[in-house]
């Protein structure tokens, strides 16, 4: 996100960002995303994501139903579709 503003810019998205927790890539999330990598095809950071959300009991949203069908990843919302 903040790739879209200029270094001078940055204070007012940094504090909004700033709002929301890390959630911290350990070994064991690691592990998890490769193994959700093989299992399903996806590109690592995908599988990291997913990984991260299921580790720590999270919910992703997401509108990429192509990998994630809500059908079949219970950790999965769909917040919206077009």
């Amino acid at each position: 996100m903040l790739a879209g503003f200029e270094p001078r810019r940055r204070r007012l998205p940094r504090r909004f960002l700033d709002r929301f927790p890390l959630i911290v890539i350990d070994r064991e999330v690691a592990d998890l995303a490769a193994a959700l990598r093989r299992q399903h095809g996806w590109k690592m950071p995908d599988a990291l994501q997913a990984a991260a959300a299921k580790r720590r009991r999270l919910k992703l949203a997401t509108r990429d139903v192509d990998d994630f069908p809500p059908e079949r990843h219970r950790f999965v919302v769909v917040p919206y579709r077009l």
